[in-house]
């Protein structure tokens, strides 16, 4: 495979990490809303709606983002299946993710004096890119 044709791959791939984590969010913000309107205490909920966020997320990079022409019955039969391992590797790579994005947020408001939202920003292009490539060199590594 050429490198240009490998870098577009990439490319794409990280494109559907991203589609991936624009749905992970509305999952979250809907199971939110829906767990306070129906009474649930926010912080509680907070958990609830995070953890559905996270396990779409898992279950759909698998498949799509870092699956292939695996998770369509192709090459790997086992592509489907959740393994063990992987799935550890899934939450310590999200929650080094949330931990660092928790010390950038602090630097960047309390230490720098960024206003929330530009820290947010900033943090967040940060983070996508650790995740993306915790989670394509290490969590679903050989797919």
């Amino acid at each position: 495979m050429s490198n240009s044709v490998g870098r577009m791959q990439g490319l794409i791939q990280f494109i559907k990490f991203g589609l991936v984590g624009v749905m992970n969010t509305a999952v979250d913000f809907l199971v939110y809303a829906l767990l306070t309107w129906l009474g649930m205490q926010y912080l509680v909920a907070q958990v609830f709606s995070y953890s559905a966020g996270t396990l779409n997320s898992y279950v759909v990079n698998k498949l799509w983002t870092f699956g292939g022409k695996a998770a369509l019955g192709g090459e790997k039969a086992n592509a489907g299946k959740v393994d063990k391992g992987e799935f550890a590797r899934f939450v310590l790579v999200n929650l080094a993710t949330l931990l660092l994005s928790i010390g950038l947020l602090y630097i960047l408001k309390t230490g720098l004096g960024f206003h929330p939202l530009v820290a947010k920003i900033g943090v967040t292009a940060v983070t996508v890119v650790v995740n993306y490539i915790g989670s394509k060199l290490w969590v679903f590594r050989g797919q």
